[in-house]
């Protein structure tokens, strides 16, 4: 892969030198050069749009060497489970929309009181949140400049060998999508997308849907649905 990172850090810099409104370019200090024409700000405009998805290529790309250096001789063992016989759960989510956390509690409630051991990881996509009660919080300022987790308590939940691991988020999310990528869990599972099949070892096809109590009810729904010789 090749780019140029003086062009770029150049091209990043017009935006953050000028305010877009509306077809024209607007500097900071008001002067009389200060609107320029259509054209000019279309061009830029052009320019800054083809330089933020450069800069975009370019985190993907260094967002999976770190995924693949991290599988590097990591070999966990992947052993199909239903949800009666698991008894150390683990729930990654994305905590930045509260609803979301209401949802995650009384799923939470409801295992604990089948006796299961569950912890909870949440990632909120801003940098003031970082605590919420019973569930272990990162945020933007524990990531790296690729969007890979950066902080030893999460490196740690993905360290955990739970017997099953729901990654409980219906939307692509980098963070927390690393941390099931990289999970020691036994069984993990996710939502079905072609071009991360190697992501999860169980998927739920969503079916057009996004709402996350629709996931976590297939999934349950169906994880209570395998038999096996358990002896």
């Amino acid at each position: 892969m090749f780019f140029c990172w003086r062009e770029c850090k150049k091209s990043i810099g017009i935006l953050k030198r000028f305010h877009f409104l509306e077809g024209c370019c607007i500097k900071p200090k008001a002067d009389k050069s200060t609107t320029f024409q259509f054209r000019t700000f279309s061009i830029r405009k052009n320019h800054i749009i083809c330089t933020m998805q450069l800069w975009d290529d370019i985190r993907n790309y260094f967002y999976r060497k770190n995924i693949e250096k991290k599988l590097e001789g990591l070999k966990p063992e992947r052993i199909l489970t239903n949800l009666h016989d698991a008894k150390t759960i683990g729930i990654v989510y994305n905590s930045t929309n509260p609803d979301n956390d209401i949802i995650i509690t009384k799923f939470t409630e409801h295992l604990r009181t089948e006796g299961k051991t569950v912890d909870i990881l949440g990632f909120v996509d801003d940098k003031k949140i970082d605590h919420k009660a019973d569930v272990l919080i990162f945020n933007t300022k524990n990531l790296s400049w690729n969007r890979t987790p950066d902080d030893e308590r999460v490196e740690k939940f993905a360290a955990k060998n739970f017997d099953l691991l729901f990654a409980a988020f219906t939307e692509e999310n980098f963070p927390l999508e690393y941390v099931a990528r990289t999970s020691k869990a036994k069984w993990r599972l996710g939502i079905f997308d072609e071009k991360k099949t190697d992501y999860y070892d169980m998927m739920i096809n969503m079916s057009g849907k996004s709402d996350l109590q629709h996931f976590l009810n297939q999934s349950t729904h169906f994880l209570n649905k395998i038999q096996y010789d358990s002896k």
